[in-house]
């Protein structure tokens, strides 16, 4: 067997305009489409690495570059993403010069500390990673958002583009109270108030009596009516409990129709104050290091 010469660095749009190594992962069958395309490497807030067996590309992973909260401050972070190592050089180490370069130059960059979903924790734990978090997906009955208690001081409307600023305050100031959230600001982050309003079915806002927006809910209604059926929210957020009453209230008016409802949450969350215990039924679980 001839002796593997590896080499890491960082990716440059070059390896992907066609070059064996811009498709060396999915001809090993990695992913279905090319990983490192001029498109995928030159992105805001993207720094991918990758390691290479002569010219051939075996590995790669991506240091997104984030800011999140922690102790009430937003801390630089580096987000890994995209760990993909080809079958037929997993279990050779490849991974350890990846991580300590990424490392390395993410620390060089202002980055204290680093996070990721891992597929297998234990393959982490030697590169400085610990379980500190999960992040999951829960289901719940619409029915049981109809039951909650109305709100008396809220009114809650479809939000436009023009409420951007004010969906975005109300995520700041509950991410800026919790240890993890990433503070969806700087450079990874580019998508206008038109990208998010068009990227659910609907963004439902809470106003409270001065017309100040104090929740909002994110939302994707699917294909389908009856059994099947479902809501998916990405975000339920409200400063006030009058706010969760309003935003549920309107997510379980689609009960005739839809007649459950996943939401993805981790850490605090208030909503579980809203929802009777013996109906959050837990559908998908993200360790987080």
């Amino acid at each position: 067997m001839a002796r593997m010469t590896l080499s890491v660095r960082m990716l440059e749009p070059q390896d992907g305009r066609g070059a064996r190594a811009g498709w060396a992962l999915r001809r090993f069958g990695i992913a279905s489409e090319p990983p490192t395309s001029p498109a995928t490497i030159d992105q805001p807030g993207m720094i991918w690495y990758g390691a290479f067996d002569d010219d051939l590309l075996v590995a790669r992973l991506v240091d997104r570059e984030y800011d999140a909260h922690f102790g009430g401050v937003p801390i630089p972070m580096c987000g890994v993403a995209g760990v993909t190592v080809a079958a037929e050089y997993r279990g050779q180490g490849i991974l350890t010069p990846l991580f300590a370069t990424l490392l390395r130059n993410a620390k060089q960059r202002g980055a204290l500390i680093s996070a990721l979903f891992p597929s297998a924790a234990r393959i982490y734990r030697k590169f400085g990673y610990e379980m500190i978090a999960e992040y999951v997906r829960v289901e719940v009955p619409s029915r049981a958002l109809a039951a909650v208690p109305h709100a008396t001081t809220m009114r809650t409307r479809r939000a436009v583009a023009a409420d951007f600023d004010a969906v975005r305050s109300v995520y700041d100031a509950w991410a800026s109270e919790q240890n993890g959230p990433l503070s969806r600001r700087g450079v990874s982050f580019t998508a206008t108030a038109e990208d998010f309003i068009d990227s659910f079915t609907g963004v439902t806002v809470a106003v409270d009596v001065d017309d100040a927006i104090s929740g909002y809910v994110s939302w994707s209604r699917g294909r389908g009516v009856g059994e099947g059926a479902s809501i998916r929210l990405a975000d339920l957020l409200a400063t006030s409990a009058d706010g969760y009453r309003a935003l549920l209230a309107v997510i379980g008016s689609f009960a005739s129709v839809a007649p459950s409802v996943t939401i993805d949450t981790s850490g605090d969350d208030l909503v579980r104050l809203f929802v009777p215990s013996v109906e959050w039924k837990t559908i998908e679980s993200f360790p987080t290091c």
